[in-house]
């Protein structure tokens, strides 16, 4: 029963959020990769209840801190603004930047000699009565 609730459930966030998914996929694939960095897997969509996210997953072969400069000045020179930052020497590095009810989280660690790091968008849903960035200005 809880199975076939959570299949409803999921298709209906899948219908109603459709063109919310879409737009932030297409979003996230504007913003430029560095050559040679690859997609380690497809886009990754979470649609179920919370915030609405299209998720990129990558592999480099950069210093984190390259991609994080990378990442810093696109959203910068498009006018997004910082909410969130943790960067530790020698550790995982991320950030959160937002610009109207849309947010961008980014994250990058090092594993096996490569750098892998995750750039996603995220958004409240129409009915949440509540934009994603607006408690974390």
């Amino acid at each position: 029963m809880a199975y076939a609730l959570s299949r409803v459930s999921g298709c209906y966030f899948e219908k109603a959020n459709g063109a919310l998914v879409q737009e932030l996929k297409q979003q996230l694939l504007r913003f430029s990769v560095l050559a040679g960095d690859t997609d380690s897997e497809s886009i990754e969509i979470l649609n179920h209840g919370g915030p609405v996210a299209a998720i990129r997953h990558l592999q480099s072969t950069r210093t984190e801190a390259e991609i994080a400069q990378h990442y810093r000045s696109q959203l910068e020179a498009e006018g997004w603004k910082l909410i969130e930052s943790d960067e530790r020497a020698n550790a995982d590095q991320s950030f959160k930047y937002c610009q109207n009810a849309t947010g961008f989280n980014f994250s990058v660690w090092k594993y096996a000699g490569k750098t892998g790091y995750r750039i996603a968008l995220l958004r409240n849903d129409k009915n949440s009565g509540v934009d994603y960035c607006s408690d974390k200005r």
